[in-house]
């Protein structure tokens, strides 16, 4: 089988007028191989990215405040979310199918993060975690890309069917709402708020139209984001979370008054100006990879890292299809799926060596906008990674989304892995 028939696999071949080879309509606005032109595909581009916003940025918020660390990390995700996209929509299934940060590493990787061996270190926890993680990573992102490219994932995926997978993901998301329920319960106007929002916009919400667009569809958790946090920040600035005499900024331990400590953990959990990333975030930062040491190698975690990859890459092949019966109207070729899944492993490689903390696999969410806006172009995701790229060596970019709240964070957690377990 050459490049072009396994390519072909992925797309369909289209002619003009709309009509695909075999006289069979589109149903797309734009194909896979349209380039409609600079600003249409820069506004779908940016739908696509924002549509998939809080799997990018919310892992980094729970992961690196695990580990014992307080700083802006999103960069990594933005830079890898890029280059990795970029890499499948060249090389990889060449669908219009955008690779990031996976929720399904999560659960794994606050499991070993919270094990009694990590919770005895003392120092600086965060390098040590990290480098075990990474080692982690790159072992199953290898056993990922030998399932790819010997063509074994082809053959797995006719045994692993929804019956196998629904439980495993089932028993990871209700094990990690362990983290998102207290966590909410710690400031529950801002979390309680932030869950009812994206699930008003969500469900009830989701067929109303804004000049065409199906906004709240498309945009559910970043519009409830915005406007929690522009709720909360009202709050703090009417002094709804100020008590006298009492600094949220001032250590636990060092705290005295009986009346500061009573409100010290609601404080901090509240209001949204506790955060000092933003202000000292650089303005120019460049990821690269083995940023904090030479990787661990720990069999164990590898083990749990290669079921969690396997998992992953049946997801990925879900997307596949769906997405390739989208702009194709036709499955995906067992050539198209070894190769994608081949490359997402090697993708994640790249992952624990920059150190994001999970690998990298297709988001689903982009396989539902490419549905609801009817855009196919390979184009749209092109350029979004690209501006992904420039974005990620903004410092002050991390900084701003290191900033939000974590029991903002937690209640979208709690609502994500919900939909997913739907």
């Amino acid at each position: 089988m050459g490049w072009e028939r396994e390519r072909a696999g992925a797309a369909a071949e289209e002619v003009p007028g709309g009509v695909r080879a075999g006289g069979r309509k589109s149903h797309m606005k734009y194909e896979l191989r349209d380039s409609p032109g600079l600003v249409p595909i820069g506004f779908y581009g940016l739908q696509h990215y924002i549509s998939i916003l809080g799997s990018i940025i919310l892992i980094p918020l729970v992961i690196v405040p695990a580990m014992g660390r307080y700083i802006e990390r999103s960069v990594y995700n933005l830079f890898m979310t890029g280059v990795t996209t970029l890499l499948h929509t060249f090389f990889g299934t060449r669908l219009p199918l955008i690779q990031g940060p996976s929720f399904v590493y999560l659960a794994p990787a606050l499991a070993i993060i919270n094990s009694a061996e990590f919770q005895k270190l003392h120092g600086n926890n965060f390098k040590h975690i990290m480098k075990e993680l990474q080692g982690a990573i790159i072992i199953s992102s290898a056993f990922q890309t030998f399932l790819g490219y010997s063509g074994l994932m082809s053959l797995l995926v006719r045994v692993i069917n929804p019956v196998v997978v629904a439980p495993t993901i089932a028993a990871v998301g209700l094990s990690f709402y362990s983290y998102g329920f207290p966590q909410v319960g710690t400031c529950l106007e801002i979390g309680a708020i932030q869950i009812l929002l994206v699930i008003i916009f969500s469900l009830y919400l989701r067929k109303v139209s804004v000049l065409g667009h199906r906004v709240f569809l498309i945009y559910a958790v970043p519009l409830g984001l915005a406007i929690t946090w522009a709720f909360a920040f009202l709050l703090t600035a009417a002094g709804a979370y100020s008590y006298k005499s009492c600094d949220p900024n001032v250590p636990t331990s060092n705290i005295l008054s009986e009346h500061c400590k009573k409100h010290i953990m609601r404080m901090k959990q509240c209001r949204v100006d506790t955060s000092h990333a933003l202000k000292m975030a650089p303005w120019f930062r460049f990821p690269y990879p083995l940023q904090w040491g030479t990787p661990v190698f720990n069999w164990k975690m590898a083990l749990v890292m290669c079921f969690v990859s396997l998992i992953a890459s049946v997801d990925s092949v879900g997307s596949y299809h769906a997405s390739s019966l989208l702009v194709a109207s036709r499955p995906p070729t067992r050539g198209v799926l070894s190769r994608g899944i081949g490359l997402e492993g090697l993708c994640s490689v790249l992952a624990g060596l920059w150190g994001t903390g999970t690998g990298s696999t297709t988001l689903t969410e982009n396989v539902h906008t490419i549905a609801v806006t009817k855009m196919g172009s390979r184009r749209a995701v092109e350029l979004g990674a690209c501006v992904l790229i420039i974005l990620s060596l903004i410092g002050k970019v991390g900084g701003f989304i290191a900033s939000i709240p974590q029991v903002m964070v937690a209640a979208l957690l709690c609502f994500m892995w919900g939909c997913l377990l739907h």
